[in-house]
């Protein structure tokens, strides 16, 4: 039901449906996240990005893939190693842009799949129709954490203090959206042009729980080449396997990915929400 109520919805703004090879040759050499191999060979898919960036470097167009991905070791409470991702990308559209976008996708998702925008978890609520509360990463940690962000990053526990201490502090009556993560923290987003430390990122959180993150795309092929290979240096040394490198992903960066913006959207944990799973 909630599959269907997306789909709908992104249909009905002229998003076109792609569907992407589950199995890649190579993944992307994420620092923190590990492929799991295909019997056959290659890689089960960390997400839909590589498939979908090829299909927007040949004039796709706005697009969009609900389907399984993979991430080896992810177990727990919110993480499985095999789940369900919606990935959207939205050609001309900033990071920006998408924070309306998905709260009118899941606002519409909510009253299909539940009848109501309120969502109740026992003696307590999120409203999903009231006004998002927008704080930047930096203003998280001055309210939540014992550190600065900058602080955070500089000693290495900058991800640590966002799991452990400000996610579980976020407001839990209206969804939270973080925006403008540390450009150490920029995976292949756009960095901002008015502070290149920042970086045009943000991730929305209902009740304390990452349900989606979304980035302005990252264009330029000298960038990317730059990014991965600290990617593939930091998995070395944190002695992680290493990928060779996607050719496919390479030659859709270098015949040129459009200005665009781009979200991925858990959809087993969105699921969660408008079940009003009290686990949340």
């Amino acid at each position: 039901m909630t599959t269907d109520a997306l789909r709908d919805f992104l249909l009905s703004r002229g998003l076109r449906e792609a569907s992407t090879d589950e199995v890649v040759s190579c993944p992307l050499p994420e620092p923190y996240i590990d492929a799991v191999p295909a019997p056959g060979g290659g890689y089960y898919r960390t997400s839909h990005e590589i498939g979908l960036k090829i299909l927007l470097s040949r004039g796709s167009g706005d697009i969009f893939e609900i389907g399984h991905c993979w991430r080896a070791n992810e177990s727990g409470r919110l993480h499985r190693e095999k789940f369900t991702m919606l990935e959207w990308y939205v050609v001309g559209a900033n990071y920006l842009d998408l924070i309306t976008f998905t709260r009118e996708m899941l606002l519409d998702v909510s009253q299909a799949v539940s009848g109501a925008s309120r969502l109740s978890f026992g003696d307590s609520a999120t409203d999903l129709g009231a006004e998002w509360l927008l704080m930047t990463v930096g203003e998280a940690f001055d309210r939540y954490s014992r550190l600065k962000m900058s602080d955070a990053v500089s000693l290495g526990v900058f991800e640590e203090e966002l799991s452990f201490r400000i996610e579980p502090s976020l407001p839990q009556e209206v969804p939270v959206v973080l925006i403008d993560f540390p450009a150490e923290f920029a995976a292949l987003s756009k960095l901002s042009d008015e502070n290149p430390s920042l970086c045009q990122r943000w991730e929305l959180y209902i009740r304390g729980v990452e349900i989606a993150n979304a980035y302005t795309e990252l264009t330029d092929p000298l960038e990317h080449r730059q990014r991965l290979a600290k990617f593939a240096d930091v998995r070395k040394g944190n002695s992680s396997e290493e990928y060779k490198e996607n050719k496919e992903f390479m030659e859709a960066v270098n015949r040129g990915i459009p200005h665009s913006a781009g979200c991925a959207l858990g959809v087993d944990r969105l699921n969660m929400t408008l079940n009003c799973e009290s686990s949340l």
